[in-house]
């Protein structure tokens, strides 16, 4: 971008259109597995005509090029301003787009760029400025992913290979390896090389170079020429010397070459401050949220087995929040108890008790969390209980009032004992419910924070449900992402032994003594 583009006039001031011809000669140098397009649309965020408005995800982009074109970007008379947006980036922008205001004059998409198609026509045609002249540059597959069904096209890619890599220098150093770029891009050129590399570094110090198989494969098959299918449709990963196949083979030969982190996910695992602290969420929005739950539960069954009006009605109604759909309902409760004009907040008020910071507050989170559990679940177990109530004799009670016993004897010496078996069945489905926790937490708290982490305040929403979805699908990283589902398995064993022993040690029928079979006979 030192000279002016084709069809930009001498001393003529470029517009935004000219300038994303402009734009499209030094994309190609923007190490990014994503795109860049234009916006079309007459709304843009700066007020300043020579200002070009970029949005973009931290680190995506290399900031001496961004410092550069902050100056003035060559060939143009503009300059860019370059806007980090944090957060749920892809939510931010669609949102502008849907609403035609606060639209950025260009910005950054990752590779699901057909999120924005059918938006396009806020869009311009980058083929209408000479994108096409740059197609050679691009693997097929990667180029086609920024044209429409109409054929127009909208995004520009931004990377054209090769991978990537990035190591930490102190490691290689420790190691007694090559550690300065220069010598690490000599010393690895292929992936064979790759994989001897990580060999060396596994056994001088015990590291990875990878997390598992999935980031090998993935990283090989970004960098092909091919995808999965061919112009044809016909699949190709069993076709000898396709890039599914080599990729496949690469990821197997870093596995078997220990280049994978493998087994040591579980003993990172041991050591993640955050999947502890998950863990403990989970657990304390599970007691605060499961006893008071079940009590109410039972509450309302015995009520409902008294012979009152309209029981029928309230039956219907006390199961309703269970057949509601949990994302209208997580929404509902994120404005009763929000912060500012919340419902709860405003009762407090009118009551003359402070509010309370109910979703910016670690304790306030689990509390609104563990009330939605509560709301949702208490009619479910309540007409289980009323099921089981049904069922319970009415001789029974009859020979408790024979011998005298009064109301709460008699509950907690026939009722209770005759609902055990049901009590023991809701209390292992809700520690399972509790462990599997993530709707509630993902819809409230799921979108990112200023520093990348979901879960609320301190991360006082995280879940290991959502721990675990966002290191497999946020993060990409499927291999830890397994391990913490094989951790959460495994304490869900462990809450499932304890009831089962409970179940059986009050149940089972003590064993006859040798002894006392002789006496017997």
């Amino acid at each position: 971008m030192t000279s002016p583009p084709p069809g930009v006039a001498s001393g003529r001031p470029p517009s935004r259109r000219a300038l994303l011809r402009a734009g499209l000669a030094g994309a190609a140098g923007i190490p990014l597995t994503a795109a860049l397009t234009g916006c079309g649309s007459g709304t843009s965020i700066s007020s300043d005509p020579a200002e070009l408005v970029l949005w973009y995800w931290n680190r995506s982009i290399a900031p001496s090029l961004l410092q550069k074109a902050a100056e003035q970007i060559p060939g143009t008379s503009k300059r860019l301003r370059a806007d980090v947006i944090g957060g749920a980036f892809d939510s931010k922008l669609r949102t502008g787009f849907a609403a035609r205001a606060y639209i950025p004059d260009l910005t950054a998409v990752n590779s699901n760029a057909a999120l924005y198609f059918p938006t396009e026509d806020q869009f311009v045609n980058l083929d209408d400025y000479g994108a096409q002249d740059f197609k050679g540059d691009y693997y097929d597959w990667k180029w086609n992913l920024g044209r429409t069904p109409s054929g127009r096209f909208l995004f520009f890619p931004m990377d054209t290979g090769p991978t990537g890599f990035f190591y930490r220098t102190d490691l290689f150093e420790a190691a007694g390896m090559p550690s300065q770029p220069d010598e690490v891009s000599a010393a690895v050129r292929t992936w064979d090389d790759w994989i001897a590399f990580g060999k060396q570094l596994r056994e001088s110090s015990d590291v990875a170079l990878a997390g598992n198989a999935v980031m090998v494969f993935n990283q090989f098959v970004n960098a092909s020429p091919e995808r999965y299918f061919d112009k044809d449709d016909k699949p190709l990963f069993h076709e000898p010397g396709s890039a599914i196949r080599e990729a496949w083979d690469t990821a197997v030969k870093a596995v078997q070459a220990k280049v994978t982190r493998n087994l040591q996910q579980y003993a990172y695992l041991l050591q993640d401050s955050r999947f502890w602290n998950a863990v403990s969420n989970t657990l304390i929005i599970w007691v605060i949220s499961t006893v008071p739950m079940l009590f109410l539960a039972l509450v309302m069954a015995f009520l409902l087995h008294q012979n009152i009006r309209l029981k029928g009605f309230y039956r219907v109604a006390f199961f309703i929040p269970n057949v509601t759909s949990m994302v209208a309902m997580a929404i509902v409760f994120g404005s009763v108890f929000s912060d500012s004009f919340g419902i709860v907040n405003s009762a407090l008020t009118a009551l003359g008790l402070p509010t309370v910071a109910w979703l910016s507050t670690e304790w306030g989170i689990k509390i609104t969390i563990a009330v939605m559990v509560i709301w949702r679940w208490t009619g479910y177990n309540a007409i289980l209980y009323l099921a089981a109530l049904q069922a319970v004799p009415d001789e029974l009670y009859d020979a408790a009032k024979v011998d005298g016993a009064g109301f709460w004897r008699t509950f907690f010496s026939v009722t209770i004992p005759m609902l055990r078996p049901v009590i023991l069945f809701t209390v292992i489905t809700s520690t399972i419910g509790g462990l599997g926790l993530f709707t509630e937490p993902q819809i409230l708290f799921g979108a990112a924070n200023g520093n990348g982490t979901v879960g609320g305040v301190n991360e006082a929403g995280m879940t290991i449900v959502l721990y675990q979805y966002n290191q497999s699908f946020s993060q990409l990283d499927f291999g830890y992402g397994s391990a913490i589902a094989w951790a959460l398995f495994a304490l869900a064993a462990v809450f499932a032994i304890i009831n089962w022993r409970l179940l059986r040690d009050r149940d089972a029928v003590p064993k006859k003594s040798r002894r006392t079979k002789e006496v017997a006979r």
